[in-house]
């Protein structure tokens, strides 16, 4: 029976599943991609796109400045003589700016996704030719 001023109230329950070991993944909002019907192609969106573009405009101006860096040093270590002659400091100079600025920065961006040499690469042909890289580095250096 019910008590007068009391409404009847039934019994919920609710059901959690329970998943053990389970890493918790955010879930991702991505822009859909474009599907080109004649050729079967996606395409990302225009976001994407554009934020790949310039991931490599800056990974070829690194590229650049690398190498007018590595240009600056070879320049002036061969050509401080007036009489052409190379001291030891100068071929030091020579290979350790080699070894430092050319193979050890290249090595660092092998590893990069959006580095434009090695992005073709699997992940452990990155590691082998970073690891050839550092090793060529270190031995000129």
């Amino acid at each position: 029976m019910d008590r007068p001023g009391t409404s009847q109230q039934t019994d919920k329950v609710e059901m959690f599943e329970v998943r053990e070991h389970v890493p918790y993944q955010a879930e991702l909002t991505r822009a859909p991609t474009t599907y080109d019907e004649e050729s079967g192609d996606a395409y990302d969106s225009r976001w994407t796109s554009a934020w790949k573009a310039i991931c490599q405009l800056f990974n070829m101006m690194h590229h650049m400045l690398v190498a007018i860096v590595v240009f600056c040093l070879w320049n002036f270590a061969l050509t401080a003589e007036p009489n052409g002659s190379v001291s030891n400091l100068q071929l030091h100079i020579v290979f350790t700016g080699t070894g430092y600025q050319l193979f050890l920065v290249e090595a660092v961006l092998t590893l990069h996704r959006h580095n434009s040499w090695s992005s073709h690469l699997s992940r452990d042909g990155k590691r082998v030719v970073h690891g050839c890289l550092q090793l060529t580095g270190g031995f000129s250096s």
